[in-house]
């Protein structure tokens, strides 16, 4: 479903766009749910991780579908998701599902199999951080949590923020005993420049992120930091825009050149 438009973000919608057509390859990958990735990339894959979950996991279980041996880590310690975790595994995707192979219990088989859940951030640095909800998420402390996008970056909300762990890429791959990542997808709240900086010393062959613009900066600085990935990564990976949006973000995808090209 494409975004609605809001006046307000008119202006910067348009410029995204020229930062898109600039800068950004477009692409004709598969869609799993919200990220795409070439089919013959995902079944030559083995490991995928994937930071921010929300209430969606739909991308990580539709990718299994199309490679059932699929080792997939998740992380997210946002309270929802924490609270919420199995019912978001085990219902999520529902409507895809009935439609391919057989419904529920391929999806539960996925759930089973190829899923895994950590309730840790991605952060730069090791170690316990504050971890700041939205400004507009007022009922976080309800008896049951609502989904919402915490960030390590203070995003000026009157309610408490809450303590979490968090781990960066490296630190991951070296638990794990994974030498390289095949798929790493990312929606951290204004941490992808952090994220860029590390997996440029690491074997990561595909990364798709959300960018989102404003957070912790302006927005015209958030544009030059996007410039600046660029020029950290263009000798290694080719770039595409992941999906257009109309909101003040971007969505893209690095695609490891002698893997995108060999």
């Amino acid at each position: 479903m494409a975004d609605k438009l809001k006046p307000e973000n008119v202006k910067v919608v348009e410029k995204i766009r020229k930062f898109e057509a600039e800068l950004f390859r477009t692409h004709d990958f598969k869609l799993y749910k919200n990220y795409c990735v070439p089919e013959y990339h995902v079944a030559n894959s083995k490991n995928v991780l994937s930071f921010g979950i929300g209430g969606d996991a739909n991308f990580e279980k539709l990718i299994c579908v199309d490679n059932r041996d699929l080792d997939v880590r998740m992380f997210d310690p946002t309270p929802a998701t924490v609270f919420w975790i199995r019912n978001i595994l085990r219902r999520g995707g529902g409507h895809y599902f009935d439609s391919i192979l057989k419904g529920d219990k391929m999806s539960q088989k996925i759930v089973r199999d190829c899923l895994k859940f950590y309730p840790v951030a991605y952060g730069p640095n090791n170690g316990t951080f504050t971890f700041y909800p939205p400004e507009d998420h007022k009922d976080m402390w309800n008896r049951i949590p609502t989904p919402a996008s915490f960030s390590l970056i203070d995003l000026g909300s009157n309610i408490k923020p809450i303590e979490v762990e968090c781990k960066n890429i490296s630190t991951i791959m070296r638990e794990f005993e994974w030498d390289s990542i095949d798929i790493l997808k990312t929606d951290v709240e204004g941490l992808w420049y952090e994220v860029g900086k590390e997996i440029v010393n690491l074997d990561v062959k595909y990364w798709v992120s959300e960018i989102e613009l404003g957070i912790g900066m302006s927005i015209d600085k958030s544009f030059e930091k996007v410039r600046e990935l660029y020029n950290l990564l263009s000798a290694k990976y080719n770039m595409y825009v992941n999906r257009q949006r109309n909101k003040k973000m971007m969505e893209l995808i690095f695609f490891r050149k002698d893997v995108d090209e060999g």
